[in-house]
């Protein structure tokens, strides 16, 4: 029995918005939750946010730089050596909101939330085939804008039934923020002038999760391009406001 772990990194206010997460067999994720919590529990931690361990808030205020990267370092190992695959979707969401000015994209793809879900799901029953998997669970982090939007068209169009729950209830949701992060961060930075973090701040960050590389991974960003070719390949009908 496989279960992939999803969470989203950024909302529509932001530039990018970004779902990530791994799949694993059941004997695997056991000993990743052990492993995981191991490590949170000999740094204090009580449940792993990037956002907060990125901009040092909470339990990592006034850790020193050693201390931060030998803690990350030590959960994406964990990450890489408990799971099979790593999957990613990115909708850079100006580009997105272009293309819904000229064509019926959020009528026919759903919302940001539901394109990033609906192209992980995709990429996940396409490795599942590679591979001989027959059955996959799909668990999604609760509590994100449009979620009931991606769990209709789950049902409806990609004929899966989607679970939805909190971080606090299964371990793995902290591993996909960590990837959600990861994979949206350098896209943020940019599509922003004014980060919230340091070059050398920034560039810390990324080597420490550099091992996030060894865990080869699907992925997808979607811009304004993308979204084009996607209409007119779909078939997608233009606004009659649109311009031709």
């Amino acid at each position: 029995m496989f279960t992939v772990y999803f969470d989203a990194s950024g909302t529509r206010r932001n530039e990018a918005l970004t779902m990530a997460g791994y799949v694993s067999d059941t004997k695997k994720w056991a000993k990743f939750e052990a492993t995981w919590n191991q490590i949170l529990k000999r740094e204090q931690v009580t449940c792993f946010h990037m956002t907060d361990f990125a901009s040092k808030q909470k339990e990592y205020i006034d850790w020193e730089p050693d201390r931060r990267a030998q803690f990350l370092s030590d959960l994406v190992e964990c990450a890489w050596k408990y799971t099979n695959k790593a999957f990613s979707a990115t909708v850079v969401l100006e580009d997105y909101r272009a293309a819904d000015e000229r064509y019926h994209l959020h009528e026919e793809l759903g919302q940001p939330y539901s394109v990033c879900g609906r192209n992980c799901v995709g990429y996940v029953k396409k490795w599942a085939d590679k591979h001989g998997v027959g059955k996959v669970a799909f668990v999604f982090e609760s509590g994100d804008q449009d979620w009931a939007d991606f769990q209709r068209i789950c049902r409806e169009q990609d004929k899966i039934e989607p679970v939805f729950c909190s971080k606090k209830e299964f371990v793995p949701f902290q591993a996909a923020d960590l990837i959600a992060w990861k994979s949206r961060h350098p896209i943020r930075r940019s599509l922003r002038d004014d980060p919230d973090f340091t070059i050398d701040e920034g560039q810390r960050l990324l080597e420490s999760v550099h091992a996030l590389e060894k865990r080869p991974y699907i992925g997808g960003v979607f811009d304004f391009n993308s979204f084009i070719r996607i209409c007119k390949e779909g078939n997608i009908p233009l606004r009659r406001a649109a311009p031709q």
